[in-house]
């Protein structure tokens, strides 16, 4: 196996694993209901939504990446190669665009928005060669122009950015 595809896989392993978070912080109202507007101007349901949001987005973007409808040309931008590079967004640098804020969806909604996104990633899991492999770009409003693997990429580092700014939120 390509070591770019051991990447690929372990990204999509990390970012299943990161669901499983998600998941626990829906399972309990009070958690979801939680917030600190010291620490984020959103609660910890409302940061779960919009990762959620942004990943249903993503992972439709891969899929027409993947089927040949969608190439965007074009490179990572310089921050985009840097946000790459580190794996991490510094907090509070940008905002999130519009199209991917919470909307104050339900509980339950946001729940089964979980369950339609861990299937996506199910069924990536068989497609990580061609994930790898395909070199189609569909972009993102300020990192530029990624390819499928950078996008999963990009995911793993997103969900771990909203990760720690509800481990914040929670901390007691």
């Amino acid at each position: 196996m390509a070591n770019t595809e051991t990447k690929t896989r372990r990204d999509l392993a990390k970012i299943l694993a990161q669901t499983n978070t998600l998941e626990s912080l829906l399972a309990d109202e009070k958690t979801a209901a939680a917030s600190r507007p010291n620490i984020s101007g959103w609660g910890v349901g409302e940061h779960v939504e919009h990762l959620l949001i942004a990943d249903r987005g993503t992972l439709e973007a891969i899929d027409r990446m993947l089927t040949g409808s969608l190439d965007s040309g074009g490179s990572p931008t310089a921050a985009g190669r840097l946000i790459l590079a580190v794996g991490r967004i510094k907090r509070g640098i940008g905002k999130s665009p519009a199209p991917v804020r919470p909307r104050g969806t339900d509980l339950a909604t946001v729940r089964d928005m979980l369950t339609n996104i861990r299937s996506s990633l199910d069924a990536l899991g068989n497609q990580t060669e061609a994930i790898t492999a395909c070199r189609a770009t569909a972009p993102h409003p300020v990192f530029g122009h990624l390819r499928p693997a950078q996008w999963l990429r990009f995911i793993d580092f997103h969900h771990r950015h909203h990760l720690r700014i509800i481990d914040d939120i929670l901390a007691r």
